[in-house]
C-alpha cells in the first residue's frame, strides 16, 4: 500500500482553512470576554511545540491577524502552527474548561477525605496539568466561598501528602496567583504545585454550583477530629461525664490516631509512651532510650504533633480553655485537671505550657561585678598571683 505524504503547500492550505473556520466562530459575541486573554491561558504544562512567540499576545489580536503573517513569525513552522490551532480549539471550549473538576473525591460535599488523592480524569491524571482558565475558575470558587483565610493543610486528606512548610499557608496566598506565577515561586517544584492545585480542585468539585451565602458549611477537619470537637462540647456542657477515662477516650486517643495519620507512626508511638497510653507515662529521656532516638529528636516529634493539632483542630484552643475551667472547679489537684493540663501542655504548648523562668546568664570564669574595667582587674590579678605558691622545678 502506497502512503501519500501531505506536501507543505497542501498542509499550509489545510491549516489556513482550519484557522479561518475557528476564527469566524471565536469572533462572535459569545466569545467576546475571552478575546482580551493571552493565548497562554489555554496552554497546558504538558504541551509540546508551543508557539512561544505568540503565547503572550491577546486572543483577539491573533484572530485579527492574517494566517500568513502568523506563519511568517521567525521560529514558527507547520508543527507549531498545529499547536497554535489546538490552543484556539481549546478557546472554543472555554465553557467546558471552566466546568472542569476533580470527580474522584468523596461524594459528600465539603467533607475532607482521608484516602490518598485519586487520579484526575480528563487532564492526563495529573492535577497540575490544567490550563489557566481552569485554575482561574477553581481559585474563584475558593474566594467566593470565603475560604481564603483558611490554611492549606485543613483540606488535605493527610498532612503527610503536603510539605510541612505549606501546612499553615492560607489559601488566599495562592488564590491571587496564576499557575505560571506559582511555578516561579522559590521551592515550588511540580510536586508542590500539584499538592496546591489538587486541594483547590477538590474544593471546586465540592462547592461548584453551591450558594455562597453561608448556607453551605465547609468542614475544615477530618471526621475523627469532628467527633472530638462534638464530644468535647458535650463534656463542657455536662452531658458527658468528665473523668480520666472519658478524657482518654474522647480526647487523647483520637488525637494520637490523627497525628499518626498526618505526622507518621513514629510520632504516634512516641506519644503513646509519653502520654501513658501503654502503661506509666515516660519522661523525655526514657522515651528517647526506648525509641533509640536523641532527646532533641523527641522534642522535634512533640513539635510536629502540636503543629498537626493546631492545623487540624483550629477550635481546639478555645474548647480546651473552657474544658480546663470546668475541670478546675473540681480542684486543681484532681486527677481530671492534672490529666487535662498535661494534654493541653503537650498539644497546645504555646498557649498552656508555663513560660520558663529566665535566670541571669553568667559566663563561665566571668570576673565579679565589683571588678571594673581598666587597671583594677590587672591589679587584682597581680595581687592574687603573689599569693600563689611558687612551683618547684627541681630534679626528682
Amino acid at each position: 500500500m502506497i502512503k501519500h505524504s501531505t506536501s507543505p503547500r497542501q498542509l499550509r492550505f489545510e491549516l489556513a482553512a482550519r484557522f479561518d473556520k475557528i476564527r469566524n466562530l471565536l469572533l462572535t459575541d459569545r466569545y467576546a470576554p475571552q478575546l482580551s486573554r493571552p493565548l497562554a491561558n489555554w496552554a497546558l504544562p504538558a504541551d509540546r511545540r508551543l508557539p512561544r512567540a505568540l503565547l503572550h499576545r491577546p486572543l483577539g489580536d491573533l484572530l485579527r491577524t492574517p494566517y500568513d503573517s502568523l506563519a511568517a513569525v521567525p521560529g514558527i513552522g507547520h508543527k507549531k502552527m498545529q499547536s497554535f490551532l489546538k490552543l484556539l480549539d481549546r478557546a472554543l471550549h472555554t465553557d467546558e474548561l471552566e466546568k472542569e473538576r476533580l470527580e474522584d473525591i468523596a461524594p459528600q460535599a465539603a467533607v475532607v477525605s482521608e484516602t490518598p488523592n485519586k487520579v484526575v480524569p480528563g487532564i492526563g491524571g495529573d492535577p497540575s496539568n490544567i490550563s489557566e482558565v481552569t485554575w482561574a475558575t477553581w481559585r474563584a470558587t475558593v474566594l467566593n466561598h470565603n475560604l481564603g483565610h483558611e490554611p492549606l493543610g485543613c483540606f488535605a486528606g493527610s498532612l503527610s501528602e503536603l510539605p510541612r512548610v505549606i501546612w499553615s499557608i492560607p489559601l488566599e496566598h495562592y488564590a491571587g496567583l496564576t499557575l505560571d506565577a506559582i511555578r516561579k515561586l522559590k521551592t515550588h517544584g511540580e510536586k508542590r504545585v500539584r499538592c496546591v492545585v489538587t486541594i483547590f480542585g477538590q474544593l471546586h468539585s465540592q462547592l461548584d454550583g453551591k450558594p455562597t451565602d453561608g448556607r453551605i458549611q465547609v468542614r475544615l477537619t477530618p471526621a475523627r477530629i469532628e467527633k472530638v470537637d462534638q464530644q468535647v462540647q458535650q463534656l463542657i456542657a455536662g452531658t458527658l461525664p468528665l473523668t480520666v477515662d472519658s478524657i482518654r477516650t474522647v480526647l487523647l486517643e483520637p488525637l494520637v490516631e490523627q497525628i499518626g495519620v498526618d505526622a507518621g507512626e513514629q510520632t504516634a508511638v512516641m506519644l503513646r509512651g509519653r502520654m501513658g497510653l501503654e502503661g506509666a507515662p515516660l519522661s523525655v529521656r526514657r522515651t528517647a532510650m526506648r525509641m533509640r532516638l536523641t532527646r532533641a529528636r523527641i522534642y522535634q516529634l512533640l513539635e510536629d504533633a502540636a503543629t498537626v493539632v493546631d492545623v487540624r483542630w483550629p477550635r481546639g484552643k478555645v474548647l480546651m480553655s473552657s474544658l480546663l475551667e470546668k475541670a478546675a472547679a473540681m480542684g486543681v489537684d484532681s486527677p481530671e485537671y492534672r490529666s487535662l493540663r498535661n494534654l493541653a501542655e503537650t498539644f497546645f504548648p504555646t498557649e498552656f505550657r508555663p513560660a520558663p523562668t529566665s535566670l541571669p546568664f553568667v559566663r563561665r570564669n566571668e570576673a565579679p561585678q565589683s571588678w571594673s574595667t581598666g587597671a583594677a582587674p590587672l591589679r587584682a590579678m597581680n595581687t592574687m598571683s603573689t599569693m600563689l605558691p611558687t612551683p618547684s622545678y627541681g630534679m626528682r
